[in-house]
């Protein structure tokens, strides 16, 4: 029998907790996920937008009608051109066995993955992949002398061996008959 996905799920939930700080270095206290959520379904597929999610000027439709309709027709790549802002999605396709991840134009909000035990996960903050059961995470070689070189990781470069980071503007289709990403 595998590991409870509800005690995974929470202790992948239990890390996202952070100390909060104003801009006058004032400590405001504890705070959690203080991201904006858009969830729709539209019959087989279900849609989840982390961020701030707009139409471009003369849609019709609502940015998550928008992406759900690009998913339905096989166009989900067109249909992300319709829509701007700073977010992070996935839609989950269960007629087609697909799962759709995407991240927006500015590549502002990341989106990591990682295959792992043969399971794609993901998460918008390296911490959640801490609560992954048998997840050891190393460093990954040559981090730590970029960033003190830089200042900052470039590109797609993460903390982590094995995770890697959506580029901005991209979308990765995940076959989950197969599992192949």
């Amino acid at each position: 029998m595998g590991p409870d996905l509800a005690a995974i799920l929470q202790g992948a939930n239990d890390h996202y907790v952070h100390q909060a700080w104003d801009l006058s270095g004032c400590w405001l206290g504890y705070q959690h996920r203080h991201q904006e959520l858009l969830h729709l379904q539209a019959g087989p597929r279900q849609l989840w937008v982390w961020g701030y999610i707009f139409a471009r000027e003369k849609e019709s439709l609502s940015p998550g009608d928008i992406l759900l309709q690009g998913a339905s027709n096989r166009a989900l790549s067109q249909s992300l051109q319709k829509v701007h802002g700073t977010y992070i999605g996935l839609i989950h396709d269960e007629q087609q066995q697909l799962l759709h991840l995407f991240s927006g134009p500015r590549g502002l909000r990341p989106l990591y993955l990682l295959k792992h035990d043969g399971h794609w996960i993901w998460s918008s903050e390296l911490k959640g992949f801490l609560a992954i059961p048998h997840f050891r995470p190393s460093v990954q070689k040559g981090a730590v002398s970029c960033f003190f070189d830089r200042g900052f990781l470039p590109g797609e470069m993460t903390w982590f061996e094995g995770v890697e980071r959506l580029p901005a503007s991209c979308m990765l289709t995940i076959d989950l008959k197969t599992g192949r990403g």
